[in-house]
């Protein structure tokens, strides 16, 4: 089933575009707008079945807190130990998306797999929507620009819907951990992990080949002051709420400072110009692919952004874009998902490429 919101807006053209077409004139790129508080096809619905997870990890029921001791009054983690998180995450990725054996270098970006994973199942509507699906394709192939050591988005979406994939990375260490972990799950012949050697660059020199989806979780930050700046803040957050909840609290290793917290390397987590610079230039460079891609999209940290990124993609004559506004609890972010193809082009695009109708 689609995501209700998601079908609610699929067919709704603006007044302005309605107008200009009475007149005669070309119509703007239709835009449809989507708030969607978590996915309704995530296997994550609102919290976590430690029973069931540990079952799948048992590593993860040395950090397990029992609800007795936690605030909320219900089992938890502490989210400021990066040991808790890894193991919980490796347990949410076996027990509900088969990947029985997951692992990150050390300083690696450790991603939370309930938001990823939404990001994912809309993805899987925009794609049903194009092709004129009551249910999302399967037979589909997408591109994930910086997928890091931990091959979030290939993960999940082959997990998903079976979905195949090329992965890319400017960082040498990830891309082979990376390559390491699509080899240990069985999915050397389903995901395809390939170096970018410019760093400028998204798709050049990665896609070669027609693909119908690409997925980013573009670098936030401007440099690494910044994002050392923003680690610190958050250490001490974490560190006030733990010891709000349990008095006699001491600083796990993942609190200290230098940690690997909220780990990552370079490349994750800083480009010049940060968040905006990097994805106008994707933006930029996408319509240079315009052939080779159905649906371009990224994450967009910073709601503000919005206006400039649509404005770019206004000037590229875009033909058609969905933003979507999803979160979980105070973490919101947007999706935006852009096309160089009319509806009509769409449908054709899945009709040639066998999944669509």
């Amino acid at each position: 089933m689609l995501c209700a919101a998601f079908i609610r807006s699929t067919n709704a053209l603006s007044t302005s575009a309605k107008c200009h077409a009475r007149r005669g004139l070309a119509a703007r790129p239709r835009r449809r707008a989507i708030v969607v508080q978590g996915h309704p096809r995530n296997a994550f619905a609102g919290s976590y079945d430690f029973d069931a997870l540990v079952a799948s990890n048992p590593r993860l029921s040395a950090h397990v807190i029992a609800a007795a001791d936690a605030i909320g009054r219900r089992d938890t983690v502490d989210w400021g130990d990066p040991r808790a998180v890894l193991e919980l995450n490796r347990a949410l990725l076996a027990s509900d998306y088969g990947v029985g054996d997951w692992s990150l270098p050390p300083r690696s970006l450790c991603p939370p797999v309930p938001s990823r994973a939404d990001y994912v199942h809309h993805v899987a509507d925009v794609l049903a929507t194009s092709g004129g699906l009551a249910a999302p394709p399967a037979d589909v192939v997408g591109l994930d620009v910086g997928t890091g050591a931990s091959l979030i988005y290939p993960l999940l979406g082959h997990g998903a819907y079976g979905w195949r994939f090329v992965a890319s990375d400017v960082d040498a260490a990830s891309c082979a951990h990376a390559k390491n972990l699509a080899e240990r799950n069985g999915l050397a012949d389903r995901v395809r992990v390939r170096r970018q050697p410019n760093p400028a660059a998204c798709f050049e020199r990665v896609l070669d080949g027609p693909v119908d989806f690409t997925m980013c979780n573009p670098p936030f930050y401007e440099s690494r002051d910044a994002f050392e700046a923003e680690n610190a803040r958050k250490r001490r957050q974490l560190a006030k709420a733990s010891k709000k909840r349990n008095p006699t609290y001491v600083a796990s290793a993942g609190n200290e400072e230098g940690s690997d917290n909220f780990g990552g390397g370079d490349s994750e987590l800083w480009t010049p110009g940060g968040e905006r610079r990097f994805v106008s230039d994707m933006i930029a460079e996408s319509a240079r692919f315009r052939d080779s891609c159905l649906w371009f999209s990224s994450l967009v940290s910073r709601q503000k952004l919005l206006p400039v990124l649509e404005g770019a993609l206004k000037r590229l004559r875009v033909k058609d874009t969905t933003v979507v506004a999803t979160g979980r609890g105070q973490k919101t972010a947007t999706l935006l998902f852009w096309s160089f193809k009319t509806r009509a082009e769409q449908r054709a695009w899945a009709r040639d490429r066998g999944w669509g109708t």
